[in-house]
C-alpha cells in the first residue's frame, strides 16, 4: 500500500466554484500545508482534463505534494498523475495493473457492502 501524503489533507477541485483561476486555488492550497490534490472536473472531456493536469503538474511538484485524476487510470497515466481515484464499481485490479504500486489508487463507495469487498493490496484509500 502506498503512504497518503502528509497531512493527508485533499483539496478536490471545482473550478466553477471557484473564484480564482484553478491554478491559483491549487497554488493557495499548497502554500498553505496540503499536499494532496485531486483534479475532479467531470464536465470537462478527457483531453481537456489532461491539459488541465499538464498546467497543475509543475505547482504541484514545486510544493512536494501529489496530484491525483477522478475518472479512469488511462487518464492518470496519460496525464503523468500520480494516481487515480475511480468511480465506485470501477476495476480497481485492472487500474493497478496499469498504473503500477507506486501510484496511488482510490475508489468511490456508496454502501458497507462496496467497502468490505476493497481489498488494500490494490486500493490505498476509499
Amino acid at each position: 500500500m502506498n503512504k497518503l501524503p502528509d497531512p493527508p489533507l485533499l483539496v478536490v477541485t471545482d473550478r466553477q466554484q471557484a473564484r480564482l483561476a484553478l491554478a491559483d486555488v491549487v497554488r493557495a492550497a499548497l502554500s498553505a500545508g496540503c499536499r494532496w490534490v485531486s483534479l475532479r472536473e467531470k464536465d470537462l472531456s478527457q483531453d481537456d482534463q489532461i491539459a488541465l493536469a499538464s498546467t497543475l503538474l509543475p505547482i504541484v511538484r514545486r510544493h512536494g505534494a501529489r496530484l491525483t485524476v477522478h475518472g479512469d487510470a488511462d487518464m492518470a497515466k496519460a496525464c503523468g498523475s500520480d494516481g487515480v481515484h475511480l468511480p465506485a464499481g470501477a476495476d480497481a485490479v485492472e487500474a493497478r495493473k496499469m498504473l503500477g504500486r507506486e501510484k496511488l489508487v482510490g475508489v468511490s463507495l456508496h454502501t458497507v457492502t462496496e467497502a468490505e469487498a476493497i481489498d488494500p493490496a490494490i486500493v490505498d484509500y476509499a
